[in-house]
């Protein structure tokens, strides 16, 4: 029995419970659980005898794990091999059981991965590029546009913007406002669900 390292499939702590409770034989069992239910581990209580007499290697571990913790139940287990006399036995417990917890500390270390930049979508960028003309020509529904975008190029800009005579004017007041890709990306969001048609119309053009 051995804890694996990192590298290789690690135990956990609830696996290595199960394991050693499988290489002690149906007698030890026996005796494992009478004195799990009157061996009393630092504050932990014993376990009733009743709660545990008939249960089986896997349900014994949950139960362990339900009533002390992951580690706790590791302690008291290592207590009573050493009552058992089951000395190899334990001696190796507790070795595993000293790695696997200085795995899951580092474990629990580890930070969180930060939160990935948002990368604009190329496609719409270049699309937004690309079309210029025949946007600023051909787009109609400018103000709900406008709308979509005024959190992200602020009320200066957008009443610069909305204060243009004419609709050719306000798209290139909006172009000029359009200076980083995510800005385009959102225009061409908010473009493609205001008017599909003509963004399908130049795409195919």
């Amino acid at each position: 029995m051995a804890y694996h390292s990192r590298g290789e499939t690690q135990t956990s702590l609830a696996d290595l419970l199960l394991d050693y409770l499988e290489e002690i034989s149906d007698e030890e069992l026996k005796r494992f659980k009478w004195k799990l239910s009157n061996t009393k581990y630092k504050e932990l209580k014993p376990l009733p005898r009743g709660q545990v007499m008939g249960l089986d290697r896997t349900d014994l571990a949950d139960k362990m794990i339900s009533c002390y913790s992951k580690v706790d139940a590791l302690n008291v287990m290592l207590e009573i091999l050493k009552k058992m006399n089951l000395n190899d036995l334990a001696q190796r417990l507790d070795e595993d059981l000293q790695k696997g917890t200085q795995a899951e500390s580092q474990q629990s270390a580890i930070p969180a991965e930060a939160p990935r930049p948002v990368v604009p979508n190329q496609i719409d960028v270049l699309f937004v590029d690309r079309h210029r003309t025949a946007l600023i020509q051909r787009v109609s529904l400018i103000d709900p546009i406008l709308d979509d975008l005024h959190g992200n190029i602020g009320g200066e800009k957008y009443n610069n913007i909305r204060a243009g005579s004419t609709s050719q004017d306000r798209m290139r007041r909006l172009y000029e406002a359009l200076n980083t890709d995510s800005l385009k990306e959102l225009f061409f969001a908010s473009l493609n669900k205001k008017e599909p048609h003509l963004v399908s119309e130049l795409k195919r053009s």
